[in-house]
């Protein structure tokens, strides 16, 4: 399963992931106001994060079978 999300706020990234606990592929593109928890799916294999603000976001990652990770414009 691939799921592609861009310009969300983190309420409904949360809200989007619990509902998909087989995601594999998660290409992740969002505005955090604040810092946020975003909390991803320990059924991951591979999480590109690009978050949109100056002040970054907080993940919660429990992801064991990660196999590749991209995360950029984070503080």
């Amino acid at each position: 399963m691939l799921i592609s999300i861009d310009s969300v706020e983190v309420p409904s990234v949360n809200a989007l992931l619990s509902g998909c606990p087989i995601i594999e592929t998660l290409d992740l593109s969002f505005y955090s106001i604040s810092l946020d928890k975003v909390c991803i799916p320990p059924s991951l294999k591979r999480l590109i994060v690009d978050i949109k603000n100056d002040h970054g976001a907080c993940l919660e990652l429990n992801v064991p079978d990660l196999e590749y990770l991209n995360i950029s414009k984070i503080t």
